[in-house]
């Protein structure tokens, strides 16, 4: 019996063990073995049972092993969770829509076949939304989809700038400027036989002027008139009165700026009959004859006749009388009395020269017998000379 007891103590003392190791291992919770993942939800904190200690931290237990060989790999450590933001990323914001919706310009002046561009401006900058352009006449101004106009010819269209029920507009007017001018006068230059006598005009006389512009279709044929040198006025756009002798320039502007210019002499006729009754007293002293004496009677006769022989070049007035009774209509008192005539030079010094060339006129200004004389000069519409000397003892 003493052998039998110890063996039956031990069996109860193995199983008290054993239970009491069993209670002991129901007791203490196991660790977690979830995986933390930055960004996931932290595990839940372990709460120790009612009236026992909190356990120390100690290292995870390692996994259990079904066949004594290596541990079976977790599924939380094999397959993390996704974060969401790697997953799936933030859209990005939708643009505003427009709110207005204008152009780069309100109008514009174009000349004919140039281009221009119209940029639409958003509102907001950043609003989403597509244009079209349309234009009202597309026979003047044409308009493809980048805005680009091309003018087609002269007038006014309206391009249109459109987007959804928004709508800007462009008033583009087309022109063809002048791009040439010319500019002439009445009168045209003389060829004689002493040379070439430019477009001649008198002191007070008006100068027609006359103005041609191109193209033809220009849309503003304005021109204005301005003059240089010699001094004048200009009377509206196709007149100017010569008031001083000299060169006059006449120019003819258009209103793009192309111009053009003509040059005309003005003369003095009163200073030309001057010149005149100069010479001839100087030819008179070189042949030692006396100098002609100045006479107003004289000297309006041979003014009257000057005009008079643009009529009728001849000794015998208009009227049919005799060149002389120009003196008696000027109350002249004389008892001889003669004339000289010329036409066509252009110069005083040229018609004294012809005259003195010719004898039976260098006859009659050389004359002793004649103590008075005037000179008179006179100016067709063609820009003709025309000079008469008047004789009277």
């Amino acid at each position: 019996m003493r052998l039998a007891r110890p063996l039956a103590a031990r069996a109860v003392s193995a199983a008290l063990l054993l239970c009491l190791s069993a209670c002991a291992r129901a007791d203490v919770p196991r660790p977690s073995l979830g995986l933390y993942t930055p960004g996931d939800s932290p595990s839940p904190a372990i709460t120790p049972a009612p009236g026992a200690s909190s356990p120390s931290p100690s290292p995870s237990p390692s996994p259990s092993r079904a066949d004594g060989g290596a541990p079976s790999p977790s599924p939380s450590a094999t397959k993390p969770s996704p974060s969401p933001s790697a997953a799936k990323p933030s859209p990005s914001p939708s643009p505003p829509p427009l709110e207005n919706l204008t152009l780069d310009r309100g109008s514009a002046v174009m000349e004919r076949y140039d281009t221009l561009t119209l940029t639409p401006r958003f509102y907001p900058a950043n609003a989403a939304g597509s244009v079209r352009f349309i234009s009202s006449n597309s026979a003047v101004a044409r308009v493809d989809g980048r805005g680009q106009v091309y003018a087609a010819a002269s007038g006014s269209a309206v391009i249109r700038c459109v987007s959804g029920s928004l709508t800007a507009y462009c008033d583009i007017t087309v022109v063809v400027s002048v791009t040439e001018v010319s500019v002439a006068v009445a009168r045209a230059a003389l060829a004689w036989e002493g040379g070439v006598q430019p477009p001649t005009y008198a002191v007070g006389e008006l100068c027609a002027v006359s103005v041609a512009v191109a193209p033809a279709d220009a849309t503003d044929k304005a021109v204005s008139l301005a003059v240089s040198g010699a001094r004048a006025e200009t009377l509206g756009a196709d007149t100017v009165r010569c008031l001083g002798a000299g060169e006059l320039t006449i120019t003819a502007t258009a209103v793009s700026g192309a111009s053009a210019s003509v040059t005309v002499t003005v003369v003095d006729l009163a200073a030309f009959a001057g010149e005149v009754f100069g010479l001839v007293n100087a030819a008179r002293a070189g042949a030692g004859t006396a100098a002609f004496s100045a006479d107003t009677a004289t000297a309006n006769a041979a003014h009257a006749r000057a005009e008079e022989i643009i009529i009728l070049f001849a000794r015998v007035r208009p009227d049919g009388r005799e060149g002389r009774t120009a003196l008696d209509d000027c109350g002249a008192v004389y008892a001889e009395a003669g004339e000289a005539l010329a036409c066509g030079q252009y110069a005083p010094a040229a018609v004294v020269s012809d005259w003195l060339a010719s004898p039976p006129h260098r006859e009659t200004l050389l004359n002793p017998a004649f103590g008075r004389a005037g000179a008179g000069v006179a100016l067709d519409t063609d820009g003709v000379f025309y000079w008469v000397m008047v004789f009277a003892d």
